[in-house]
């Protein structure tokens, strides 16, 4: 249940044709990601009830009044009562600090995710509990908030499901359930190799954005008139710098090692160029951006992720 990479394929097939329900659906942080869920459970009716639980009520009752929930709760013990499914889609860190009770809270025969962006540290800080199987959809944008939420946020995105040898395979039909009544498909992944893959392919690229914006903000202040001079390119690098910094803090926390190997490898790609640009060597230049072309046109074409 656990080898490297395994099972991609449209979550729904687990229960093609038969008429099914997730039954009662808590959803423990109502923003862009939880509303997003709560909407498309709403879509297409496979959540008996979905409950909404947070520290804000104005908010909850905003995602009410939106439609993305039945009821909310500033209480985690009153909104994981009755819970068929629990879903945590908070900041890592507050998963972290959160596990202990909702794994308390939460019903003997309930099942417990997530969707954080790290799991490793996530499936640590659960320990054995069989109820409780990590996931995380690759998927997302830089809006907030339960305002920005929509039905459609997962169609077509994948959504890695981290179980480990201590998860029941009840846990697992049930959230790969959910991945499918969503619209997104599933990838089950070892723990630690989902952070090997991200920490490439999601957390560096958070990272450059911001360094790329951080950059051009010392820049602008020098030149009020470099935004103008900023077209597609400089958009398509930065749109995800936009996105809460809480999120990215716990990222590279809880995620430490592959973030490290990763900036240090982007690291070696841009001296190599550096040193081919001082040496005023074209070949090297030219054979630096023709690497990243073919890589780039060899690269299987899916869903846009985070």
């Amino acid at each position: 249940m656990t080898s490297t990479e395994a099972n991609f394929s449209q979550g729904s097939q687990v229960a093609s044709g038969h008429e099914w329900s997730l039954g009662t659906v808590a959803i423990v942080g109502v923003g862009l990601m939880g509303g997003s869920i709560g909407l498309a459970l709403k879509a297409n009716g496979r959540a008996k009830r979905i409950v909404g639980v947070g520290r804000n009520a104005e908010r909850l009752h905003q995602a009410e009044r939106l439609g993305i929930l039945d009821e909310s709760h500033t209480d985690l013990a009153d909104g994981l009562q009755g819970a068929d499914l629990v879903i945590l889609c908070t900041t890592i860190g507050n998963i972290i600090d959160q596990i202990p009770a909702v794994l308390e809270a939460s019903a003997p025969n309930a099942v417990i995710t997530d969707i954080g962006s790290t799991k490793a540290a996530i499936v640590r800080a659960v320990g054995g509990d069989s109820r409780f199987v990590g996931g995380h959809p690759m998927c997302g944008s830089e809006r907030t908030g339960a305002e920005a939420a929509t039905a459609t946020l997962y169609k077509g995105a994948t959504w890695a499901v981290t179980p480990s040898t201590s998860t029941g395979p009840r846990a697992v039909e049930a959230v790969e359930r959910l991945i499918g009544a969503v619209g997104a498909l599933v990838l089950r992944l070892d723990p630690d190799v989902h952070d090997v893959m991200v920490g490439l392919t999601s957390h560096l690229p958070h990272v450059m954005a911001s360094a790329l914006m951080r950059q051009a903000a010392d820049l602008r202040a020098e030149i009020p008139t470099l935004p103008r001079m900023s077209s597609g390119s400089f958009a398509d690098m930065t749109r995800v710098a936009a996105s809460p910094p809480s999120i990215w803090r716990d990222v590279c926390l809880t995620n430490r090692e592959a973030v490290l190997k990763a900036l240090q490898g982007f690291r070696a790609e841009l001296r190599a160029l550096e040193d081919a640009v001082a040496a005023s060597d074209a070949a090297a230049i030219e054979a630096f951006f023709a690497a990243g072309e073919s890589a780039k046109r060899e690269w299987p074409s899916r869903r846009n992720g985070e």
